[in-house]
Parts: structure tokens; C-alpha cells; sequence
């Protein structure tokens, strides 16, 4: 019997399959242990042929070595990843290593978070009606889009997973924090787990292997989870599916992690529901059906206006009143400006010279005294002249966080002002909460009442 096995190995995209021999037919989609280039790896059949009399190669065919799982891949999970592969022009070999990362083939126990008694979710009667509306747009529509805010997000996962009987549950997560978070923050009814970049490899091989043969009902995921077979799927949540790192385009294999969620969807029959603060353009250029929420329309300011000018950078007008009528309040202010240190970057005016880390060559952020490398977090002196040209023209352009923290501090000196960020963990309490990114991954939780007076993103554009 000639059977042909995807290697789990990275191919070049022009490899497909090999051909190996057997005794009997092997179930396709099983896992089996096979000779490749001098090693022994994991390989997943794609079909079983049976020998010819005129078979040239039959001598020179190598043997399967071992059926580690029959029918670990239903035939049209084999055909859906070789589908994503070719719309990537990718051999389906890399995607069935991205699928089996860290499996092994010895079998183990399911290894899940600690479950806690069940709390009660408080959310508004907004966030009630929007997900009632969720529920009875999912009856007709198996794709669609959901506006909700991050409350909104975990609740209908909490709300979906509650429905659940014989099925299971895949949530996807952009990243690996927002994962954790989710698992830390709703006691779903199920044993739930995360499967993201830093998940170890026997957590990893156990997952795999639970949520293949249904033991495991809720798993949260970032990339790995879509690949995977699951028994009998209910629905693909997709958390703030606006987010560029579904699509990895600089991460192999390239393929977007929401599409491939929305194939999985279809092959099982279930919902596959995009949620977030707003949709994405793909999803209105398609048409896709869509439940949006009445929110309240953002101010945008044109900050080249005449009446919007201040002695502040950045700082309009429009923003200041804001602020002062805030603080007033006894409210606190949220500004979001992504840009670290004293200014954006060091550049040389005589010859338009960057300095750059020696360590790494990654563009160091400026802090009041000295530099310190964002990637390896060295530490080094400000130069005093270029290492170019060895003119002393180096001058800051553009403006830091710390800087506009330290205008902040000059405008209303009656009031705390904190930088949130990666290399610096203010006062979370203080009257201008001054943040980064960093702030909406790591430090913001869903379901805690904030008292902010006025949201602003200072250079959205």
C-alpha cells in the first residue's frame, strides 16, 4: 500500500507529500512516525493508495515506522488546511507543524487552570441588550459581527460557553496576554485553557490531544488553536478581531487567523462571530451582517485649525478645556500617546545620522538623562556629537511621553500626572494618567468601573 504523508517539518512551498509504504490502508488524517532526511519525525497522512505491478519506486520506498494516532484529522480537516496553503502558496507541511507544535506521541492527562465557584458578572443594561441582540442574530446568521466593548467580549464568551452540552468552544485572542487575562478574569462553567506562544510543551501536547478527542470544551487561543481538530464545535468567538496581529504577515506560515477560523466554523456547522470596538473594512466591503451599538460619535479636532493652536505640543485647545472641566469634576483623564521617552527620536542636522543601539541596532528611546534600548534594554550615554560625522548637531525631534508629561505637569500643577508604559509603572490613581498600549494589554480590566472624565487619543493619525 502506498500512502502518502505531509512530513511535520518546514518545507519549501514546491514540497507537498511523499510516498511510503505499509502493510494496509491508514485511516487519512492519522499521525504516523516516518523516516525523513536521517531523522524519525511525525508525518500526517493525506491518502492510501493501494501498489501497481509496474511500480518502479516500490523498492526504493521507505516503510512507515509506527501508527501513533489513527484519525487524528477528519479527512476534512486535512482538506481545510491544504486549503489555507494554497491560498498562501505555502506547502500544507508548515501548517501541520503550526497545528502539532509541541505534540508528542505519548498520551496524557488533560492539565487545566484551577476552577473557582462561579461570581456573578455585573454589566450595564446596555452591555444586556447588546448581547441579547447577539444571541438572536447568531439564530440566522452563522457569520456575523458584534460591536462590543471588552465587558461586552467576555461576557458573551461566559454567556456562549454556558450554552454548551456535548460542544466545544474556541476563542481566539490576538495575543498572549489578552489570553491570560481572559482566563483570569471569567470562571468559565468548563475547565478552560490557553494554547498561545508561551504555553509549555507538555501543557501544549495535552491541550492538543484533549481538544482533539472533546475532554477539553473552551479553549482559549491565539494561532495554533484554528489548525487544531476539534470534535463538534459550537462557535468561534474572535476578541477584537480589529487587531493587525491576527494576520502575522511577518510570522511563517502567513496565514490570517481569521479566515482560517471562519473555514473551521463552516466545516463544523457552527457560529463564527467577530466582536470588537468596530468593525473591520473587510467585513463592511462584503457585507457582512453586522449588530452595531449607538455610541456616542468621537470628537476629532484638525489640529492645524487656528482657534485649536496652544504653546503646548500636541495639546489642543479643545483638549485643554477638556481636561480642566475634568479635573474640576474631580475626574480623572485618560491620554494615549504611543511614543516613549523625552522625544521621538535623536537625529543628526549636519548629516540626518540616527544612533542606534550597539548591542542590538535597534533606535533607542531618550530618556531625561540617557538612552535605553527598547529590544535589549541597554543602557548608554547620550552623545555629545554624532558618531557619523563628529559634528555636535544632534538634535531631539518630535515629542515623548515624558516630555508631554512634563508639559502636563507645568499646565496644571495642582494635579498628579503618571506615565503608564513598559519601562515605567506610575500611579495608577493619579488625576492624568498619561499611557501606552502596554496599558490596554497588561494593566486595564474588563468589569472595573473607571471614572474618567475624557478619553483622548492624542496622535490617532
Amino acid at each position: 500500500m502506498i500512502v502518502r504523508v505531509y512530513p511535520v517539518r518546514r518545507l519549501p512551498r514546491k514540497f507537498g507529500f511523499f510516498d511510503y509504504s505499509a502493510v494496509k490502508k491508514i485511516p487519512v488524517g492519522s499521525i504516523v512516525s516516518i523516516p525523513f532526511k536521517g531523522q524519525t519525525i511525525l508525518g500526517v497522512v493525506k491518502q492510501s493508495v493501494p501498489e501497481t505491478d509496474n511500480d518502479v519506486f516500490k523498492a526504493k520506498r521507505k516503510p512507515i515506522k509506527s501508527v501513533l494516532y489513527e484519525s487524528f484529522f477528519q479527512p476534512s480537516d486535512v482538506l481545510r488546511i491544504e486549503s489555507i496553503a494554497r491560498n498562501l502558496i505555502q506547502s500544507p507541511a508548515n501548517l501541520f507543524v503550526s497545528a502539532l507544535m509541541g505534540f508528542s506521541g505519548q498520551r496524557a492527562p488533560i492539565s487545566t487552570s484551577e476552577r473557582r465557584p462561579l461570581a456573578a458578572l455585573s454589566i450595564d443594561s446596555q452591555t444586556a441588550r447588546q448581547l441579547k441582540q447577539v444571541f438572536k442574530h447568531t439564530k440566522d446568521n452563522p457569520v456575523s459581527f458584534a460591536q462590543l466593548g471588552p465587558e461586552g467580549q467576555y461576557t458573551l464568551a461566559f454567556a456562549w460557553a454556558k450554552t454548551l452540552k456535548q460542544e466545544q468552544l474556541l476563542i481566539l485572542v490576538p495575543t498572549q496576554p489578552e489570553a491570560e487575562k481572559l482566563l483570569q478574569t471569567i470562571n468559565f462553567p468548563f475547565p478552560a485553557c490557553t494554547l498561545h506562544g508561551k504555553t509549555s510543551i507538555n501543557t501544549r501536547s495535552n491541550i492538543i490531544k484533549n481538544w482533539q478527542n472533546g475532554h477539553l470544551k473552551i479553549l482559549i487561543s491565539t494561532r495554533q488553536g484554528v489548525l487544531l481538530p476539534a470534535q463538534r464545535l459550537s462557535a468561534v468567538l474572535v476578541l477584537n478581531a480589529h487587531n493587525n496581529q491576527y494576520e502575522r504577515s511577518r510570522q511563517n506560515p502567513r496565514f490570517d487567523v481569521r479566515g482560517a477560523g471562519k473555514l473551521l466554523a463552516q466545516m463544523h456547522g457552527a457560529r463564527y462571530i467577530e466582536t470588537g470596538p468596530a468593525p473591520r473594512l473587510l467585513n463592511q466591503y462584503r457585507g457582512a451582517p453586522m449588530i452595531l451599538d449607538a455610541l456616542p460619535a468621537p470628537k476629532i479636532v484638525d489640529m492645524r485649525a487656528g482657534e485649536e493652536k496652544t504653546k503646548m505640543a500636541l495639546i489642543s485647545q479643545t483638549l485643554l478645556d477638556a481636561i480642566t472641566f475634568s479635573l474640576k469634576q474631580k475626574k480623572q483623564v485618560l491620554l494615549v500617546y504611543n511614543k516613549k521617552g523625552v522625544a521621538d527620536t535623536l537625529q543628526c542636522s549636519a548629516c540626518g545620522h540616527i544612533p542606534f543601539c550597539g548591542i542590538c541596532g535597534a533606535t533607542p528611546i531618550i530618556r531625561l538623562s540617557d538612552l535605553v534600548c527598547p529590544a535589549c534594554s541597554a543602557e548608554m550615554w547620550i552623545p555629545k556629537e554624532c558618531p557619523a560625522c563628529k559634528k555636535q548637531t544632534l538634535k531631539e525631534r518630535g515629542i515623548g511621553n515624558k516630555r508631554l508629561a512634563l508639559n502636563l505637569k507645568k499646565k496644571f500643577p495642582g494635579a498628579t500626572v503618571s506615565v503608564l508604559d513598559k519601562q515605567t509603572e506610575g500611579l495608577k490613581n493619579a488625576d492624568i494618567l498619561l499611557v501606552t498600549q502596554f496599558y490596554f494589554e497588561y494593566i486595564a480590566r474588563p468589569f472595573k468601573r473607571a471614572g474618567f472624565g475624557i478619553i483622548c487619543d492624542v496622535s490617532f493619525d
